[in-house]
């Protein structure tokens, strides 16, 4: 909180920081709380054990990524590189002090430092090397300072940096670059009093950066007449004829209702600028830090221990008063939202940082981007199936799945929905919304009395035809990184979400409730199966897997764990042996059989990034991951 107070009151461009003692993972609330709103933050975490680490935190207008790095035993480093107006080479050191805990040697680092300059000093664009040295360069005459300057020589490197940056009065920290570059302007040092460290404070000869903007397709749904909006959709052609509609015709007049809509409540285009926002930032702390700037001022003036004192206590008091005043906002937040669930989970989830900027690879434009993202998908897809079909050729393999024994009992007919089924089946969908719904969750809650007759109309025109609109089977598809700690920078840490319209969940829904029924009512379930499953989940399946293993152990036997991770499972089925299964294994038939086809065959996708759409893709295997079904 202090570090992220220093950034956003001097208005930091870029802060270099060693000795992190981040741990390699779990680091999520910690980092969150380190960067202000507009900022960004790369690191490298010690591994085996505690302390250390580097870090660097950054404004996002700067494009800053991180270069692919060796390991060293003797120092950490972070290597990034600065792309927007010139391209600098930013490389943050951390070497810690020789000790017989660490086995570290002055000689090691001396080797293993020369070796690492020796690959960055011809790398192209500027080169500013910022870190904790640990070697004390306010002594000329001692052995290790001289090997250090004969060694930064002997690259044509060149050290900015005079005065004690340490409590105990050394010269620790440094600032090198190239001799013949210009990029550091001027530099002071002074104490914030956040570590035994002092702050070295650059001024760098390149263009300030500004905050990252951001265009917003906004709707004022707040501005909304909902009388006059509801009373808009009971005279809408969609309302006062459904009865008579086919099921495409319906379809296609429902997503017509986005015009009334636009009527109510246009899109408008809106440029914001994201800059650092502390909503428990109070007079009271801007005062304190007043009084905290005077007094540095006049220490800075006298150097006498009285003002330093005077200085250092002021320090500690505004610290603590940001600590105490964040508290305070979130717990009357938190007490005051408890009743409303809605703003408690936003609450806790800015407390908890679980709303992360999404962030996606290099590219000249969104539309590239979304384009390559689409690109990507479709060919691991393409790649997975043919290694498959090539693994079976060349085992001569037919077929994968053997037949199996014919289900004695079918399903081949849908029943007929009510509308309270259909309002207790929508119920049980997440009401989260989709871009190709004509209307938003919020604004069809608020006439979705009058809208229900539709939407069961729809359903059972589908049930009943075996068909499913090709309008519904669109999928808008957003890339999510699989884990956080991934590099955004590749495709392959990404997998693709689809999300779907509301009505085509719907109808899932109702579907996937009769389908549930007849595979429970016959005993057709897997066995072993615990995902997808009524009252099963990932805790039964440890169970019985738990279970199993101590049994075997008690009965004297040996146990041995496969565990088999199937790589694009979801978007690789095969919709020929899928529905095949279904009908053999499974007794599906008729218009069930016909709809599931439907379902299946002629979808279509798109991605979407950073509100820019990709071309149509076909989908001609996989299911949706996203969807109801």
């Amino acid at each position: 909180m202090i570090i992220k107070d220093f950034v956003v009151d001097k208005d930091t461009d870029i802060l270099a920081l060693t000795e992190t003692w981040l741990p390699p993972s779990g680091n999520d609330l910690i980092i969150g709380d380190l960067c202000p709103t507009g900022y960004s933050f790369l690191h490298t975490p010690r591994h085996g054990s505690i302390g250390g680490g580097v870090g660097l935190l950054f404004k996002e207008s700067l494009n800053i990524k991180r270069n692919v790095q060796e390991v060293f035993r003797s120092f950490e480093y972070l290597d990034s590189s600065f792309l927007n107006f010139l391209h600098i080479r930013i490389i943050v050191v951390y070497r810690p002090p020789p000790s017989s805990a660490n086995s570290l040697t002055s000689t090691l680092f001396f080797e293993e430092f020369s070796s690492f300059l020796e690959g960055i000093i011809v790398s192209h664009g500027q080169l500013l090397i910022a870190g904790d040295f640990n070697f004390h360069l306010d002594n000329p005459n001692d052995p290790l300072t001289k090997r250090f300057v004969d060694l930064l020589a002997s690259f044509d490197l060149k050290q900015y940096i005079s005065g004690s940056t340490h409590a105990s009065g050394h010269t620790l920290d440094l600032i090198i670059t190239r001799s013949e570059e210009n990029i550091v302007n001027h530099y002071n040092i002074f104490d914030p009093l956040i570590s035994d460290h002092s702050v070295v404070h650059l001024q760098l000869l390149i263009r300030k950066p500004k905050f990252v903007k951001k265009h917003l397709l906004l709707r004022n749904l707040r501005a909304v007449n909902i009388h006059k909006f509801k009373t808009d959709v009971l005279n809408s052609f969609l309302l006062k004829n459904f009865t008579t509609m086919d099921l495409v015709s319906l379809v296609n007049e429902y997503d017509c209702l986005h015009t009334i809509l636009d009527n109510h409540a246009p899109i408008k285009s809106r440029e914001i600028t994201l800059r650092p926002k502390a909503p428990w930032y109070t007079n009271e702390i801007n005062d304190k830090k007043r009084i905290r700037r005077q007094l540095e001022r006049k220490w800075h003036k006298t150097r006498t221990n009285a003002d330093w004192n005077r200085y250092k206590q002021q320090c500690y008091a505004v610290n603590k008063l940001i600590d105490s005043s964040k508290s305070a906002y979130y717990t009357d937040l938190i007490n005051n939202g408890s009743s409303d669930q809605k703003t408690l989970f936003k609450t806790v989830s800015n407390l908890l940082h679980t709303n992360t900027i999404i962030r996606y690879p290099s590219s000249p434009d969104p539309m590239s981007l979304a384009n390559s993202f689409s690109d990507f998908f479709t060919q691991k897809i393409v790649k997975i199936r043919g290694d498959i079909e090539d693994e079976l050729l060349s085992k001569n393999i037919e077929n994968p799945i053997p037949d199996a024994d014919s289900c004695p009992y079918e399903f081949h007919t849908f029943r007929e929905v009510g509308k309270d089924e259909v309002l207790h089946l929508i119920q049980r969908i997440a009401t989260k919304s989709c871009s190709l719904d004509p209307l938003p969750v919020v604004m069809l809650n608020h006439c979705f009395k009058d809208i229900l007759p539709v939407v069961a109309r729809i359903i059972n025109l589908s049930l009943e035809s075996g068909t499913m609109p090709d309008s519904l089977k669109i999928a808008v598809v957003q890339p999510l990184l699989k884990k956080y700690n991934l590099s955004y920078e590749e495709f392959c840490s990404f997998r693709p979400i689809s999300n779907l319209k509301f009505v085509s969940k719907s109808i899932e829904k109702a579907v996937a409730v009769q389908l549930t029924d007849y595979l429970t009512e016959n005993y057709l379930h897997e066995k072993f199966q615990s995902a997808y499953k009524p009252c099963h989940s990932t805790a039964t399946a440890l169970l019985r897997v738990q279970n199993d293993i101590l049994q075997a152990l008690d009965n004297g036997d040996s146990v041995i764990l496969v565990l088999l991770d199937l790589s694009a499972a979801f978007d690789t089925v095969d919709h020929s042996m899928l529905l095949t299964r279904l009908s053999k294994r499974f007794g599906i038939r008729g218009r069930v059989l016909d709809w599931l086809t439907s379902y299946l065959t002629s979808r279509k996708l798109f991605i979407r990034v950073e509100g820019t759409d990709s071309l149509l893709s076909d989908l001609d295997c996989g299911v949706p991951q996203g969807s109801v079904l």
